[in-house]
């Protein structure tokens, strides 16, 4: 079985990069994360005013390094969200985090 850093890796390369194709129903996206849900939380990551394809492609992998990116493994309530659930797609049921796992995993992030 792989160790869930592995597991994470394979979802960066997966998702990793910015991919814009017109036939996207989701349009823009880097690592995992659109640029509708960077402009729905108001995600402004080079402060010039606008939330556009700019700020996506500063973007870059792992969230606990980088606090203001967690908020796109949660949802606004802190239940598990965006890129957990993505990873959760590659995994078997039996490894996903249960709800009070996730908590425990996220309740250092504030």
């Amino acid at each position: 079985m792989q160790h869930i850093n592995e597991i994470a890796q394979e979802i960066l390369k997966a998702e990793g990069g910015l991919v814009n194709d017109p036939d996207d129903p989701g349009g823009p996206t880097n690592y995992g994360v659109t640029l509708k849900i960077m402009k729905r939380l108001g995600h402004d990551l080079n402060q010039d005013g606008l939330v556009d394809i700019a700020d996506l492609k500063q973007l870059s992998a792992a969230a606990d390094a980088r606090p203001n990116l967690r908020k796109f493994a949660r949802t606004r309530r802190g239940a598990k969200g965006g890129w957990i659930k993505r990873a959760e797609k590659y995994m078997r049921p039996r490894f996903h985090l249960s709800p009070s796992v996730f908590q425990q995993r996220t309740a250092a992030w504030g």
